[in-house]
């Protein structure tokens, strides 16, 4: 997370960047859902700008989908871990986001921006 600032009036806000500084979404214009099994969210066409899922009693699994493009995003983590996944582009998505999480007591926080 980046604070950038306008020079002009010298207001600053957070803004959501890749490693090398690359604008990824303005921070007040994503959104994010708390995922604790598998579930369709209600997103309507969106981007898709990454995902943390986590872990407790065994290794836990994230698949998201949306209609016509299938697996958009996957990854996989061990017991008692936390993985942020951030792609260097948003994802565009046509439609809702459809959840696959498996894994005893495993949760994602999703977050992406309407389209």
């Amino acid at each position: 997370m980046l604070t950038a600032a306008n020079s002009k009036t010298k207001k600053a806000q957070e803004v959501l960047a890749t490693d090398d500084g690359k604008l990824l979404v303005a921070i007040q214009d994503c959104r994010s859902s708390y995922v604790a099994e598998s579930c369709t969210l209600e997103t309507g066409p969106c981007r898709l700008v990454g995902a943390i899922l986590n872990s407790n009693y065994e290794g836990s699994v994230l698949v998201i989908e949306s209609p016509v493009l299938e697996i958009v995003l996957k990854t996989r983590i061990g017991t008692g871990a936390s993985r942020p996944v951030f792609p260097l582009q948003p994802i565009s998505c046509p439609g809702n986001l459809i959840i696959n999480l498996t894994g005893a007591n495993a949760d994602a926080i999703i977050y992406w921006v309407p389209a």
